[in-house]
């Protein structure tokens, strides 16, 4: 069957779910988000779905049962030859990662290249247990039992060693050399996936992509800070010109509304709050409406790109500076408890909705999340993290940031609370907290691994938790990207990008050729983000770029003096 996705499809993936309990929002967020299309795109990707019949456990030889993942292939590109662009999946409907990932679509010309995106197992329609809206791979912890990340890499390599068998299989839509070569490509939690992949499986996958993975954030991870996540978003606010102290105090403006039946008025006309589904009745209403506002802003922060995007509705080009000059621009010294709570609607509007005053706010349990209806799977990410991926972040206000401290208690008491909350009705036990498992699967050194290239973008919570040095003679490149929010260098180029992302993706590019190409490989390889960086001045006609590669970048713009190279590399492993 042949899929098109359109331009105007808003697909995306939020970093939110839902969960069980009033107030609980905020503590499962998903490192993948956000998969939006510009505002103005008329790109149109095409594919061929396909399914692959994968072991229910591919760790026990004894268990025999099956079920079949889906799998998307474009071989409009492909030449013999040529290697295959391989997505590993995220927590999510795989439609939307194939949306997402327009540098790798781009690209696939100019490496004679097949595409193929897998869907992750117990995401979309990979469902083990029956269909997806019948909840039944979700119906207990024994039926969970095989949603982990490392099932989802054995899968991917399952997959890649039959594409590529010499055996006979009709089944098999396209059969590739068993010489091909793969690069895997990831942005978020995918990221994560497809640098694993090349961690584990490196006689299947020869090089990866990884965007925007944040690999690290997990338990006693050396250099990674609890307030890391959050510290960034505070940052990314200030430097765009916000008042940061004004949003410090807003919580307890807002929690004060809270305790009265004319605050509680107040927060509803304010925040033009859904009074059929979610109204304010309660102080703890309020802390839930503190948690909606935490949602929008720091999900802002992460998907503070330089140009129109749609996701849950239409959203500006750089929205926290936008969001920052139209409600709470610096120095606006707001003492009223009144103003405040309106800049902070105001602020979490241009996130969930900027351009439409009839949207209503909705934030309570049961209302959902737009941007996740469409992938289904709702409790996948919280089980991830409540077993093997458990994620230690906490806001610790004060100094750190400007939301309010978590981290009187430690991550994983808080984490251990809500899982216990969340899965009650699959009985889920503290004892299946994998604290360590991340540790032990695969580890926080990266040094025995090549083949790699790690981006971060500065604006984007989630580098708090991304590989932060680089070692040139493992091929192993990791770059904090100026000016750039959530996985940006995978999305297909744009004409409002910021103006250092085409030399990223242009060294990315030569990096990639290295990976599966020895003839094809430069001495001048050096993926730092050494160029100036400035923003688009006009974002009104923002247009994608297709086939632009090498985007006006030369050779010879990689050649800087040997000292200069001492002081980028230098800084690179200070961080």
């Amino acid at each position: 069957q042949s899929l098109l996705l359109l331009p105007t499809m808003k697909a995306l993936l939020l970093l939110l779910v839902v969960v069980a309990i009033e107030a609980k929002r905020r503590r499962f967020p998903h490192p993948s988000s956000y998969y939006a299309s510009t505002s103005n795109s008329e790109i149109t990707y095409s594919w061929t779905e396909y399914w692959f019949n994968t072991k229910l456990d591919n760790f026990d030889f004894t268990n025999v049962d099956t079920f079949n993942i889906r799998y998307l292939v474009n071989m409009d590109s492909y030449k013999d030859g040529g290697p295959i662009f391989f997505y590993t999946g995220n927590e999510g409907v795989i439609e939307e990662f194939a949306n997402a990932t327009g540098l790798m679509w781009d690209l696939a010309p100019n490496f004679n290249a097949a595409v193929i995106l897998a869907e992750h197992r117990y995401y979309g329609k990979s469902q083990p247990f029956g269909p997806v809206d019948g909840d039944q791979s979700y119906a207990s912890a024994e039926k969970l039992a095989y949603l982990s990340s490392e099932q989802a890499l054995a899968d991917y390599a399952a997959l890649l060693g039959w594409l590529k068998s010499t055996e006979v299989d009709k089944k098999r839509p396209v059969t590739f050399s068993t010489e091909t070569k793969v690069i895997a490509f990831g942005g978020s939690y995918g990221g994560m996936l497809s640098a694993w992949f090349r961690m584990k499986y490196p006689h299947v996958v020869d090089g990866a992509y990884a965007s925007s993975a944040p690999v690290l954030y997990f338990n006693n991870a050396p250099g990674v800070d609890w307030g890391g996540f959050d510290k960034i978003t505070t940052d990314t606010f200030r430097n765009s010109g916000c008042d940061n102290e004004v949003i410090a105090k807003s919580w307890d403006s807002i929690k004060k509304f809270g305790t009265t039946d004319e605050g509680r008025d107040f927060l509803n006309k304010v925040f033009n709050v859904d009074m059929n589904k979610s109204p304010v009745t309660s102080p703890a209403d309020a802390d839930a409406l503190n948690d909606y506002v935490r949602e929008g802003i720091e999900y802002m922060a992460m998907t503070d790109y330089s140009y129109p995007t749609d996701f849950l509705k239409p959203m500006p080009a750089s929205p926290v500076k936008y969001a920052c000059s139209k409600y709470l621009p610096a120095g606006s010294g707001l003492t009223d408890d009144k103003k405040i709570a309106e800049a902070m609607a105001g602020i979490a509007s241009v996130y969930f909705n900027y351009n439409d005053p009839t949207y209503k706010v909705c934030f309570k349990d049961g209302c959902g999340d737009a941007g996740t209806d469409a992938l289904g799977s709702p409790l996948g990410w919280p089980w991830q993290e409540c077993t093997e991926l458990p994620m230690t972040m906490c806001a610790r206000g004060d100094k750190n940031d400007f939301f309010w401290n978590e981290c009187k208690t430690d991550p994983i008491t808080l984490m251990k609370n809500d899982c216990i909350d969340i899965f009650k009705d699959q009985k889920w036990k503290v004892e299946m907290l994998g604290v360590n498992a991340v540790a032990t699967e695969y580890g926080y050194s990266w040094n025995g691994v090549t083949n790699v290239i790690l981006t971060n973008g500065e604006l984007d919570p989630w580098r708090a938790g991304g590989v932060q040095y680089s070692d040139q003679s493992r091929r192993l490149f990791a770059t904090q990207i100026i000016n750039s929010a959530h996985h940006f260098d995978l999305r297909q180029p744009n004409t409002c990008d910021p103006s250092n992302l085409p030399w990223i993706r242009y060294q990315a590019v030569k990096a990639m050729w290295c990976f599966i190409d020895s003839g094809k490989c430069t001495d001048d390889l050096d993926i730092v983000d050494n160029k100036p960086s400035t923003m688009p001045s006009d974002t009104t006609n923002c247009k994608d770029i297709i086939g632009g590669y090498p985007w006006a970048q030369s050779s010879t713009q990689a050649i800087f003096s040997f000292t200069t190279l001492l002081v980028v590399i230098a800084s690179i492993f200070r961080m």
